[in-house]
């Protein structure tokens, strides 16, 4: 197993070529590569054994003397890649660590962002998705990510814990994400497939609920642990109904919106908020009117 740190100059900045790595060589399994500043191209491949440390993830390579004071290292992937990302740190020290991935075509990335919560600094990513799809999953812990552009992102099974969360991305396929401690903003269109699981002191902001299809499961049952909520952006509501997981919302006798929605009555509050309805799990805001059952509903 061999440290790699990149250095970049040669053959269009391409990670296959062992000029752009100190120690030299081209990637081998088992190695650990560390992306800490400038720009590297991954056209096509597999480096899916082998994840690409942008900033740093959990240590620092030996030929480091000290945390930088900031680091912000660009990730370029096309031509149907597979690769591996961990984004993060254990820093003592204030490092700002801003990565960035840009995808373009159908590729395959796996993304881990990991800062200690003992860190300093900052861990953040942006991916941006400037044409077709990106396959993979997102599993952060203690950072702050955001997935943006007009490509796809075909979530399979993310891990959102202890941060925040933006996606302006449509995403699509059939795939779930867990919301521990967290706040995940969806900004565009979910697929039918999409499952969100918000664990305790978790919020889900839709603010296009008219293209949301996907859905939300509740876990915790009220006074069991802190609650969430979910917030339907933009949409008005003088009354609902609660039937077989299906939330509808009513203006009057006009239905404005449904939410598949795995929940009982006990875990579930419906309130309008200033922004939009506002779905409280596991215990209801203290003070705020709670919208009425819909005329009619059981």
């Amino acid at each position: 197993m061999t440290d790699r740190i990149w250095i970049g100059g040669s053959a269009n900045n391409s990670v296959y070529a062992a000029a752009n790595w100190s120690v030299e060589g081209a990637p081998e399994p088992g190695d650990q590569l560390f992306l800490l500043e400038g720009t590297a191209n991954m056209k096509g491949g597999d480096l899916s054994g082998d994840a690409i440390a942008m900033g740093a993830a959990n240590r620092l390579p030996p030929l480091m003397p000290a945390a930088p004071a900031s680091l912000s290292p660009v990730l370029n992937v096309s031509g149907g890649a597979t690769v591996k990302v961990a984004v993060g740190g254990d820093f003592f020290t204030p490092t700002d660590n801003r990565s960035i991935i840009n995808v373009a075509g159908r590729n395959n990335v796996d993304i881990n962002s990991n800062t200690s919560t003992h860190a300093a600094g900052h861990s953040n990513f942006t991916v941006n998705l400037t044409r077709g799809t990106m396959t993979g999953s997102v599993n952060l812990f203690n950072g702050h990510g955001t997935i943006d552009g007009p490509g796809k992102f075909n979530n399979v099974n993310s891990s959102l814990s202890m941060g925040s969360m933006t996606i302006k991305s449509d995403m699509i396929g059939t795939g779930s994400t867990s919301l521990t401690f967290m706040h995940l903003e969806l900004d565009d269109r979910v697929s039918a497939g999409q499952t969100f699981t918000l664990n305790p002191a978790s919020s889900l902001t839709i603010y296009r609920p008219g293209q949301f299809h996907g859905a939300v499961v509740a876990t915790t049952t009220a006074g069991i642990a802190p609650p969430s909520e979910i917030d339907l952006a933009g949409i008005k509501a003088d009354s609902y109904s609660m039937t077989d997981d299906l939330l509808t919302l009513y203006a009057g006798h006009k239905v404005v919106d449904r939410l598949t929605l795995h929940a009982t009555p006990a875990q579930m509050s419906v309130r309008q908020g200033s922004s939009g309805v506002v779905i409280g799990l596991n215990g209801q805001p203290a003070g705020v009117g709670l919208l009425p059952l819909h005329p009619g509903s059981a």
